[in-house]
């Protein structure tokens, strides 16, 4: 279908990969259309792959923050998303839900893998745009990935205590009420790595 490689192309991921090759790949793509409300996925299960949006828009929003801040991106025609889970098998912590009649090509986690090794330009534009999501990750939580794993953690913490709208002065402990595996995720640790800072703040307690 003319359209869904018109689709791709016109994606900055897939902007400089041939048509031809492309069109190679067609027959291995699958198309998707559904309607408003209809969810791509929810959080805590596994994605697919990479979905690229032909026509319509996808709000994505992590669910266990919304009660806070809704953390809220709505993604529309010429865009992907799914990246994020391509190289890890975490379940996800976002929900991927159409804001308006959708259509959406997904290519899945093996097929995206390969043109990931074969197209040179694929693989450094991905790197690029992960390395801004890290950047704005940082300034989101105001934490640098470079930092030790305290420091990291108290930062998230404290941006979570201020969402909360906690005063700044209050003497009572932070109650965190996520999981370690949402609190790691966060900030890209793993659950072991902030469990030891965690339970020494609750033996002082802090949380």
């Amino acid at each position: 279908m003319p359209e869904i490689i018109d689709s791709l192309q016109a994606c900055l991921l897939f902007s400089a990969v041939d048509r031809g090759y492309l069109i190679s790949i067609e027959p291995q793509l699958k198309t998707i259309h559904l309607d408003t409300g209809d969810k791509v996925y929810n959080a805590g299960e596994q994605v697919p792959g990479l979905f690229v949006i032909v026509q319509g828009a996808v709000r994505l929003n992590l669910a266990f923050l919304e009660a806070y801040n809704p953390f809220v991106t709505v993604v529309r025609a010429g865009k992907f998303f799914g990246d994020h889970y391509i190289f890890d098998d975490k379940p996800c912590l976002a929900t991927a839900t159409c804001v308006e009649p959708t259509t959406l090509t997904l290519l899945h986690t093996e097929l995206f893998l390969k043109v990931f090794r074969e197209q040179p330009s694929v693989s450094q534009r991905l790197a690029h745009i992960l390395a801004l999501s890290c950047r704005n990750m940082s300034q989101v939580y105001g934490c640098d990935m470079t930092q030790g794993v305290e420091t990291r953690l108290l930062k998230l913490i404290r941006h979570l205590h201020h969402i909360q709208n906690i005063p700044s002065d209050s003497d009572a402990p932070f109650t965190i009420n996520y999981s370690h595996n949402e609190l790691a995720d966060m900030i890209g640790l793993t659950r072991t790595a902030i469990s030891k800072p965690l339970r020494k703040w609750k033996e002082k307690g802090w949380i």
